[in-house]
Parts: structure tokens; C-alpha cells; sequence
């Protein structure tokens, strides 16, 4: 007897096909985001990874030979089309709607027929053609839903919001400025009083415990966060696991075209808009004017002005090293660390020199303890006097550095250098609002987002707490260039996205690693690179559809 396919497994076959069933005049295969979409919409949670793992499977049971991801799809379909089983399919679906469980018998045994006198690969597509035939005729009982074209249940309409109530759980970070609490305070006021009201629920100081706090309350369920204010790298990861509602309608009716272009590249994947862009971000270099006079405008230039130790950088093996590195590897020449194909490309020319040069610069341009430190420790260190440079982020440094009278008029902001005889590497940061599936308030969700990405938001947040806003023609108001830096806005709109890969955390854990590895001297920066390279591809490889 043939192997039995899995309940599952009859499932994720008829989502693959399902544009070929339903007789599309131009089909396609289904990605991965379709299927898992299909697939959730009968009841059955699979995770991006999972889903690849069947698909990859099911590929070697049809003989399907390793290829593209897209290609192998295609190919799966195509066997199964040769096979007979869609046109027996699209047959059964269409008469299942007069009387399905009569038709049911007799079409599985018309199919059987035909598909046995055809002599199929070891007898798997007769479990298949049957599996499906009777999955076709239970989702067209009258007492179970139908197929729903264009996922539109995960499709948010905008007069979803006319009347919201209720509470809306608002998910963000530590909030330290206090940012969070004004928007939802100003919400508050507005709405409160209507009848919707909206709460904060800080996850975590760390953005890596962040998303490990949020990523826990998907996979068991908890309805926790109705908006999540998500940084713009974990887009991929979260649309890839099926977690966000999609939030295109909006954004065509109410929102396009006013966002920083690359952080709304940053919400859209797939031709879809998952999220809202509220804050941009981009690392920016800071030094004491009363000590050095003029910036430096070479990173060769800076590192020589710092000797003695006066550089302070994130060099912890965190996030923010892979941000740190990127800037100078991209400034050097790299181009992209992850190719159109998803293969690693950081072990090129630019980026060893890149780190090269981080290497013979620590001790030298910056103290061995940068390798331990982040935002907060450079900070620290910067406001103490113990540093003349400091590269990081305008928002949170600035805010300290305001605070400590001994530095008034003595602290000034340009951009990140340039590479010496090449070009400038800024990388975007930043935050989009997202809603996930899980929340049982969509409309009022959505109600929240649209306020909480409104220009009167934004523009406070920017004004008053220094959050560079994600809406372009901000970047003209008279108040918010008052506050902001010319050099800041350049940043922004120049910056450079990370991978937008679904698993992104590994491929940048691959990089901060053997980065950080390298900076203490435990490893050659050839070689740090060379295993940073592999541990990409196996990130990737992981990750890859179908």
C-alpha cells in the first residue's frame, strides 16, 4: 500500500493549486504566504517553516529535483496536473455545490481510475487525488465556510473603523522617553469618551526579548497585542509566519504616497502593505566641538582623530554591531550581504576591509571596552567626557546628552563619514505600527494606527521627543526642522534596508557573532567573515521557501 498523506499535507496540496482549480485564465502556484493564509482559514496552524518543510517534502515524494523554491512549486503543480487530479478536482468542486457527498463517491472513483491506468509515482498521487477530491467536497458543505477569495479575512476594510469601541491593547517597548504614554494619553482624551479607549503593554527594554515576548503570544494564541509598534526589521518574519493582517485597503484609500520611501519599502512585502510607518531612524556621528573643532569626514580621518581612545561605538554582540559594521562595510563598496538569489555575500572585499580596519582601530581609535558596550554604556561614557566621537542614534542619545548642563553648546551632530576614495553607508531604523491576526478588535486596531500615524502624532513625537517621523513632508515644517538636523533628514532618506529575510535575527546573530569575535581578537577577520558567511547560508537555507 502507498504512503497515507497527512490531513495537512492534503491541505497545503490543494492551497499550492488552488488558482489552477478554481480555473484562473492566468494560474499561478501559490506562494507560501497564500498557503499559509488558506491553511489557517481551515483551522490549521502551520508556521513559515514548518509549511517549507512539507512543500520540500512533498517535492522528493513526486520526484521533484532541487531547484529554485518558485521553480520547484511550479513543477510540484505540474506533476500533479499531468497527473489528472486538478481537472477531476475542479470538477468535483463544481458539482459538490448541487449535492456533494452523492458526488463524492463516484468522483473519487472516476479518479482512481484514471489516474491507476496511468501508473502513477509509487502510487502517491492516487492518495493525494483522493485526499483532495473529499477535502474539495467537505469545505463546500453547507455547514462548513467556503474557500475565501483574496484572503479578505485577513483583509482590514477601512469603514471598519467608523464606530470602533472597546479597549485597544497597544504593544511597544520599554517606554523610556515616555513617548508611548503621551500618544496613548492624547488617544485617550479623544476617544475615551466615545467609547475606545486604548492601553499600553510594554514587552520588553531589549528588542531581541521584545520579539521573542510577542512571537510567544502568536504561537499560543494570547490575544495580548491589538498594534504592535514593530521595528522595521521584523516585517518579514512576521508576515512570513501569518501573524499580520494585511493592511493594503487602508493604505490605497487613506494613506498613499506621504511615507519616507524607504521605510514604507520596509512595511510592504509581497506587493502587500503590512504596516504603517510611524518613526524612521538612522545612526548619525557625534563629537565634542570645544575639543576636536572641525568633524572629521572620513572614517580613516576619524579614526585617526580619535587615537588614544576617544571613539565610542556599539561593539556588543547585539543588533546594533551588525548595524555599526554595515555602515562602514557599505561605505567601503559592499554591496548586498544577502543576494536577489538568498544566498550570504558578506564575506567580500569591501566588507574584510571594512572589518580590517574596525579591528586595528580598537584600542587604538576606540577602547577594548567597546566590545562590550551599546547605546546605554556610550552614552554614558560620551556625557562623562571619556569620549570626544560617539556613533549613534539621535532620538535617545541627544535626550541624555540635553539633560547634562556641562555639555551645553559643547556637543555637535553630523553625518556618519564617508569611506576615503569611496561612498557613505547609513542604515534605516525605525518602527511601523502592524495588527495582528489575533486581535478581536481589528476596527478599533486600525482606529488606532490611523491616529497613531497621524501628522499631528508624528509631528509631537518628532517636536518633542526627537523621533525622527516617518511622513515626508514633515521633514519641511518649520517646527520639526527646528528640532531635527538637516544631516538626520539626509541619513533617512539615503539609508540603506537590512535583508528583508524571514529570519533575519540568525542571519544578523551570523554577523554581530563573528564581528564582535573578530573586534576582541579571538578570530582573524578573514576568517571571522568566512564563518559568518556559512552560518548565513545555513540561516537561509532554513528559511528558504517553497
Amino acid at each position: 500500500m502507498p504512503r497515507q498523506l497527512s490531513e495537512t499535507d492534503r491541505a497545503v496540496l490543494a492551497a499550492l493549486c488552488r488558482e489552477y482549480i478554481e480555473g484562473r485564465r492566468v494560474a499561478a502556484p501559490a506562494t507560501p504566504d497564500e498557503i499559509l493564509v488558506e491553511l489557517r482559514a481551515r483551522g490549521i496552524d502551520l508556521d513559515v517553516d514548518a509549511l517549507r518543510a512539507r512543500l520540500r517534502h512533498l517535492c522528493a515524494e513526486y520526484g521533484v529535483e532541487e531547484d529554485r523554491p518558485d521553480v520547484m512549486r511550479a513543477e510540484l503543480v505540474k506533476r500533479l496536473d499531468e497527473d489528472g487530479w486538478v481537472e477531476q478536482w475542479s470538477r468535483a468542486q463544481h458539482e459538490s455545490h448541487h449535492n456533494p457527498f452523492e458526488r463524492l463517491q463516484e468522483s473519487t472513483h472516476r479518479l482512481l481510475e484514471h489516474i491507476q491506468a496511468r501508473g502513477m509515482i509509487a502510487g502517491i498521487g492516487v492518495i493525494a487525488a483522493v485526499a483532495v477530491v473529499a477535502i474539495v467536497v467537505f469545505w463546500s458543505n453547507d455547514d462548513s465556510p467556503g474557500p475565501e477569495p483574496n484572503a479578505n479575512r485577513y483583509v482590514i476594510d477601512p469603514d471598519e473603523m467608523t464606530n470602533a469601541h472597546g479597549v485597544v491593547k497597544y504593544c511597544t517597548g520599554t517606554d523610556i522617553a515616555g513617548q508611548q504614554r503621551a500618544d496613548v494619553d492624547a488617544f485617550n482624551r479623544l476617544y475615551k469618551p466615545k467609547g475606545l479607549e486604548m492601553e499600553l503593554v510594554e514587552l520588553h527594554r531589549n528588542a531581541d526579548q521584545e520579539l521573542e515576548k510577542f512571537t510567544r503570544y502568536q504561537r499560543t494564541g494570547e490575544n495580548a497585542c491589538d498594534v504592535l509598534y514593530s521595528d522595521v526589521i521584523w516585517t518579514a518574519y512576521l508576515v512570513r509566519n501569518g501573524w499580520l493582517f494585511d493592511l493594503s485597503r487602508y493604505f490605497k484609500e487613506r494613506r498613499q504616497g506621504d511615507f519616507v520611501p524607504t521605510m514604507l519599502e520596509a512595511a510592504t512585502i509581497g506587493e502587500k502593505t503590512w504596516g504603517i510607518p510611524k518613526q524612521a531612524d538612522a545612526g548619525l556621528l557625534f563629537y565634542r566641538r570645544d575639543r576636536v573643532g572641525q568633524a572629521p569626514t572620513t572614517w580613516q580621518a576619524l579614526y585617526e582623530q580619535a587615537r588614544t581612545g576617544r571613539l565610542r561605538y556599539q561593539g556588543l554582540d547585539y543588533e546594533g554591531l551588525t548595524v555599526n559594521f554595515l555602515e562602514i562595510a557599505l561605505a567601503a563598496g559592499a554591496e548586498d550581504i544577502v543576494t536577489p538569489e538568498g544566498k550570504a555575500n558578506i564575506n567580500q572585499k569591501p566588507a574584510r576591509e571594512a572589518l580590517q580596519f574596525m579591528v586595528d582601530g580598537v584600542r587604538h581609535a576606540a577602547p577594548y571596552q567597546v566590545v562590550v558596550q551599546s547605546e546605554d554604556e556610550n552614552t554614558a561614557a560620551f556625557a562623562k567626557g571619556r569620549a570626544d566621537f560617539m556613533r549613534n542614534w539621535l532620538p535617545y542619545a541627544k535626550k541624555v546628552l540635553d539633560l547634562n548642563p556641562r555639555l551645553a553648546g559643547k556637543v555637535a551632530i553630523t553625518r556618519l563619514p564617508s569611506w576615503s576614495g569611496g561612498g557613505r553607508g547609513s542604515i534605516l531604523g525605525g518602527h511601523i505600527l502592524v495588527i495582528p491576526r489575533l486581535s478581536e478588535n481589528r476596527g478599533a486596531a486600525l482606529k488606532a494606527v490611523d491616529f497613531l500615524s497621524s501628522r499631528k502624532i508624528v509631528k509631537r513625537d518628532a517636536t518633542r521627543f526627537l523621533l525622527p517621523p516617518a511622513l515626508s513632508e514633515l521633514w519641511k515644517d518649520p517646527d520639526v526642522q527646528r528640532v531635527m538636523p538637516s544631516v538626520l533628514k539626509d541619513a533617512v532618506f539615503n539609508a540603506t534596508l537590512r535583508p528583508r529575510v524571514s529570519n533575519y535575527q540568525d542571519v544578523s546573530r551570523a554577523i554581530y557573532t563573528n564581528v564582535n569575535n573578530a573586534l576582541r581578537g579571538d578570530v582573524e577577520p578573514e576568517e571571522a567573515l568566512d564563518l559568518a558567511n556559512d552560518q548565513m547560508n545555513q540561516a537561509l537555507e532554513a528559511s528558504s521557501p517553497p
